[in-house]
């Protein structure tokens, strides 16, 4: 335990540490509570499976019956209406069936009591919690070259579908921080030094807790950190000259024995394994439409023309875009071979998730399906990159991008509180910069002090997280394998 206790530095690094994760609780607690609670995501769907997470009980989730035709539940709930006080009243509500529930659905019925603004509100800072928590413990236990790839990695894919997604009462919550954050727990369990045991058991530890968080929630995500985990265990191999070139390719086949082993003997995993082409389009058509159109809504992650109603302006998207690929680029400067191929994997990965997803229309499907695997990426790519000289290396690079990225986070923001405050009326025309006057939640704190208060908190997360980044690297050499 005092082996333990020691990887939480007690000097000026452990306080930025602490500083940086509460500022980050801050930020997403200020998400949590700036929209009603049916405005998450397939809301309605989520809080019906989490209220009858634990079966019927009355006033909670009465009457759940099989709907003809449909694969879920037809349930009454407590009315949802935005108010503080709970309601006697119970309204209809769709939920996952028994057998399709996730575990995510049971654990938060925890918190499910009679206010149902209440426990709407306590999942949401749960959630939120639980984000600042693993990710004051990717700063104690990186350190060095990886924790460079995990704050810029959120840095610059975070806002704003990933960091308005976690504090959510949407599974995805967890799946998103569980991809963002395993690769970098297990990167450093395998390249930690054998005098450092405690802090190699602690990142196995919190990689286990990583992958826990997707499986309790979504098959997708689950696949998401098989795939981000089977490519850090590779580079790692690689690194210490323990796999060939020839050797890869012979996992390459074991792996496609193994992908259509699995369809086989796991009809369930075949959902989320298979490719199906729509029968109203020629596969060849299909394939060439997505394969032109994909790449623009993986950007969607980064607000690019992604929800503008409630996550503000396309100018996000342009400055998330415009930032996210000189930030690749410059990672991405004299590239080995281990880093061309894990951008080349990665690539693939993305188009084959974006193209399972599809609704059989020539409608390509939106980045945020992939937007937690936008984080991967960038982290890893950052471990095997060729060179230290990266994007945010100098003070100037810092203030300007840590600017722009504030702003870009207050536009959205704003966007969401806006959305909820006047209920989508004359919203995105900054008529009134004050959002007094139609608080969805009846408190003395009004929208325009949360407002403030997330918005300066975000800015402050990111100075903080790039000081524990000078704090890291005060030797000029960073070793991303050595000294992890």
């Amino acid at each position: 335990m005092n082996e333990r206790l020691k990887l939480i530095p007690r000097d000026e690094s452990g306080r930025l540490f602490i500083a940086a994760a509460i500022l980050l609780f801050l930020t997403l607690s200020a998400w949590a509570v700036s929209s009603p609670k049916t405005a998450d995501t397939d809301g309605y769907y989520h809080i019906s499976s989490i209220w009858c997470g634990w079966g019927e009980k009355k006033g909670v989730c009465e009457y759940a019956e099989p709907r003809v035709g449909a694969e879920d539940l037809e349930v009454f709930i407590p009315s949802m209406t935005p108010q503080t006080l709970a309601v006697s009243e119970m309204q209809v509500g769709r939920a996952a069936l028994p057998g399709q529930q996730s575990a995510y659905y049971k654990i938060m019925r925890v918190f499910v009591s009679d206010n149902s603004t209440q426990s709407v509100l306590v999942i949401r800072l749960f959630n939120s919690l639980l984000a600042s928590v693993v990710f004051f413990f990717l700063l104690c236990i990186t350190r060095s070259r990886v924790r460079l790839a995990v704050v810029g990695s959120w840095t610059f894919t975070i806002v704003p579908v990933l960091i308005s997604t976690l504090p959510q009462l949407n599974p995805r919550s967890w799946a998103f921080l569980g991809v963002m954050s395993s690769w970098a727990f297990l990167h450093t369990g395998l390249s930690t030094q054998n005098s450092e045991l405690g802090r190699r058991r602690l990142s196995f530890v919190f990689f286990g807790i990583s992958c826990l968080l997707a499986i309790c929630t979504r098959w997708d995500a689950t696949l998401f950190i098989t795939f981000t985990s089977s490519v850090i265990i590779l580079g790692h191999l690689f690194k210490k000259q323990l796999l060939h070139w020839k050797h890869f390719f012979f996992v390459s086949i074991v792996s496609i024995i193994g992908y259509f082993a699995a369809i086989t003997f796991a009809p369930r995993s075949a959902y989320f394994l298979k490719v199906e082409f729509p029968p109203l389009y020629s596969k060849q058509q299909y394939f060439l439409f997505m394969f032109v159109h994909i790449p623009e809504n993986i950007f969607n992650a980064v607000g690019l023309g992604y929800r503008q109603d409630d996550l503000g302006p396309g100018l996000i998207g342009i400055i998330g875009t415009s930032l996210l690929v000189i930030f690749l680029v410059f990672a991405m400067r004299n590239s080995s071979k281990v880093q061309s191929s894990i951008f080349a994997l990665y690539s693939l990965m993305f188009f084959f998730a974006m193209f399972h997803v599809l609704d059989f229309g020539l409608q390509p499907p939106p980045g945020i399906y992939i937007a937690a695997l936008l984080t991967a990426l960038l982290g890893t790519v950052m471990l095997y990159s060729s060179h230290n000289d990266f994007l945010m290396s100098t003070f100037t690079q810092r203030a300007t991008i840590i600017s722009v990225l504030s702003f870009s986070h207050l536009l959205s923001l704003y966007a969401k509180f806006e959305s909820s405050v006047r209920g989508g009326v004359y919203t995105g025309t900054y008529e009134k910069l004050s959002l007094n006057g139609g608080w969805w939640w009846n408190t003395p704190i009004g929208p325009n002090v949360v407002f403030i208060i997330g918005g300066t908190s975000f800015a402050l997360w990111l100075i903080l997280s790039w000081m524990t980044i000078e704090k890291s690297t005060s030797n000029p050499a960073l070793d991303a394998h050595s000294h992890s």
